[in-house]
């Protein structure tokens, strides 16, 4: 999977299990389940930012699905 998608499935995923799992009695694992998910969404996204070339007008970072 590349980058592109991590940084996007990653707070789906992150924002999915905090529906699923976030309940006002355990409001604490929440914060710390939310705090990793960000945390994580960052790191994803760090290597797209600085491997960003702005010298160059072509596409970057682009991802394609193999057909047959």
């Amino acid at each position: 999977m590349g980058l592109l998608s991590l940084a996007i499935w990653t707070p789906i995923v992150f924002g999915v299990l905090l529906l699923a799992f976030g309940k006002d009695s355990c409001a604490r694992g929440v914060r710390w389940v939310a705090l990793i998910g960000s945390i994580l969404g960052l790191l994803v996204t760090v290597p797209l930012y600085t491997g960003f070339d702005t010298s160059s007008a072509n596409m970057q970072f682009v991802e394609k699905l193999a057909v047959d």
